[in-house]
């Protein structure tokens, strides 16, 4: 499988999973082709992070740029993301 396919398959999957809306302010992605969102690692790489699935949710380009390099989470539910900002860890 191509990168290109992967990076689609992982986008879809996560589109999925949660519901079509932004992990971080819970409003649509723009439909089943993403056309306004960013793959968004949670623990940013540079802060250890891993390049995994398990790592990764869907953003808005801007919420993206507002978390610039915070660890946060959406969590879902029915009536939509609560939003968690997690600590960055110093060790």
């Amino acid at each position: 499988m191509s990168r290109r396919s992967q990076r689609r398959k992982i986008r879809r999957t996560l589109f999925d999973e949660q519901e079509g809306v932004c992990a971080i302010c819970g409003r649509n992605l723009g439909g089943i082709l993403m056309p306004h969102s960013d793959l968004d690692h949670i623990i940013p790489k540079d802060q250890g992070g891993a390049n995994t699935i398990e790592n990764l949710q869907l953003t808005h380009p801007k919420c993206n740029r507002r978390k610039s390099g915070k660890r946060e989470v959406g969590i879902f539910g029915k009536r939509g993301v609560k939003t968690h900002w997690l600590e960055a860890t110093t060790g």
